[in-house]
């Protein structure tokens, strides 16, 4: 679409964007942010889309909306959210401090987006990299501690149409430092990372086995999402609302007044779909992924709206802003508070996962470090485990400490003092199981965080 669209619009593949300027529409905006020296050169001539025009520069893609009101006319599209780099956490990401004056000189959130990220480190790139729902900001390791640059989000989504090549030092890259179970499936892992995390909700477990069927599986705020190579995107959903005893409506002719699609799930009756829903559902992988309706869309209350579906069910509070007025109920709740009431609650050991965390991806030389681990069996916080620490610090000597017992929730976390090295340092470590079953396959997790910030 891209290709076609740039062509229309007067440069092919071969075009290129040291010749083009930055549209009219654009100029004073452009300039206002930064111009060339924040946002990057014109990678693209400016295009009609649905209504709004847009134009490519190496850093963002530009994006005027006459019909926005006054003071949201012009935006950043949000091509964060298309690269699937999305980490998964139940708190904001902070923004780190050295982005903070870019951040604010950009206008903050309105035009930077959520952060969908941690700070994180690249060192195949020599920089530390935090990833926003808009741009993307960078920190060489030769730069001082408050200045940044903005990573090239706009070269990333145009590629070859626009015939730019990114200079190495802004290149969307690799990412590290995630936050991860011991002994997850890569490819699972990363299929989920391109699920919108506004269906999922947040993760309540890590990645375990069903003891059905052996397919990897996690447990989210508001679904369960399991391992399905059926899928286009490798990524399945289980059936929510049937496990949850949800009994469905009977389904029924077309509604030909109604504003919407109609999907027939038993001959010629099924179910009137709104356009909102509707569109939502498309924009979130499809029927295939979501399911096929089980009731009508009906009226809860004076501000909501509901229709469960397969796998999942759908609220509408119009009252909400536009980003929160369709948001999914929280199944996954309600699953997780059946499986403990109906669960004999004895340690298994039959689906242990590990998940371990650090407070800060970066950390200088004279701040505290704490890491967190998660303990859980088949989905269910394990309490009372024992875990151990081990890290190597800057100097090659290494050091064992040990975490209090695993509480209620399966978690527990220990504060290290603060380590001293230089810029860059890579600090290893890894934390074990202690109490448990030798032939438990997830008994050690490894991962590391970096120095970064020293004067």
């Amino acid at each position: 679409a891209i290709s076609i669209i740039l062509s229309l619009a007067g440069c092919d593949n071969g075009g290129s964007p040291s010749s083009l300027a930055i549209d009219p529409v654009f100029r004073e905006f452009y300039e206002r942010k930064g111009g060339e020296a924040v946002l990057g050169p014109a990678i693209s001539p400016a295009y009609e889309e649905k209504g709004r025009t847009q134009q490519f520069t190496s850093k963002v893609l530009l994006v005027f909306d006459p019909a926005a009101p006054s003071s949201m006319r012009y935006q950043f599209k949000n091509l964060g959210i298309e690269m699937g780099v999305a980490e998964y956490t139940q708190g904001d990401f902070k923004i780190y401090p050295g982005f903070l004056n870019l951040f604010h000189a950009l206008g903050g959130t309105q035009y930077t987006g959520r952060a969908l990220t941690s700070v994180l480190a690249d060192p195949e790139h020599r920089r530390i990299v935090q990833y926003f729902e808009n741009v993307g900001f960078y920190q060489l390791e030769t730069d001082p501690p408050d200045v940044a640059h903005l990573l090239d989000y706009g070269a990333w989504k145009c590629a070859a149409h626009c015939g730019y090549e990114s200079p190495k030092e802004s290149q969307i890259g690799t990412k590290s430092g995630l936050t991860g179970s011991g002994q997850p499936e890569e490819n699972f892992r990363a299929a989920l990372k391109r699920i919108n995390p506004a269906l999922t909700g947040i993760p309540l477990s890590g990645i375990y086995q069903n003891p059905t069927d052996g397919a990897s599986e996690i447990l989210y705020e508001n679904v369960v999402a399991y391992k399905d190579l059926t899928q286009a995107n490798g990524v399945g959903l289980r059936p929510l609302p049937e496990w949850l005893g949800i009994e469905p409506t009977p389904p029924h002719y077309s509604d030909s007044t109604a504003a919407g699609i109609f999907i027939a799930v038993d001959g010629d009756r099924g179910y009137d779909v709104p356009a909102h829903f509707d569109n939502f559902i498309k924009l979130n992988n499809g029927y295939d992924f979501v399911g096929n309706p089980i009731s009508d869309y009906s009226r809860i209350s004076d501000n909501l709206y509901r229709q469960c579906f397969e796998n999942l069910c759908l609220d509408y509070r119009p009252d909400e802003s536009e980003a929160q007025q369709i948001r999914p109920m929280r199944l996954g709740y309600q699953y997780l508070k059946q499986q403990r009431e109906t669960d004999a609650m004895e340690n298994s050991y039959a689906g242990v996962t590990l998940t371990v965390w650090e407070s800060a991806s970066l950390i200088t030389s004279a701040e505290s470090q704490t890491i967190s681990a998660l303990v859980l069996d088949g989905g269910i916080p394990l309490y009372n485990i024992d875990l151990s620490l081990t890290i190597t610090l800057p100097d090659g000597s290494q050091q064992t400490l040990f975490f209090p017992p695993t509480g209620a929730d399966g978690k527990t976390n220990i504060t290290l003092d603060a380590i001293h090295g230089r810029n860059g340092d890579s600090i290893t470590y890894e934390v074990c199981l202690e109490n448990i079953p030798e032939e438990t396959e997830a008994n050690c997790v490894l991962d590391d965080f970096l120095i970064w910030g020293n004067p």
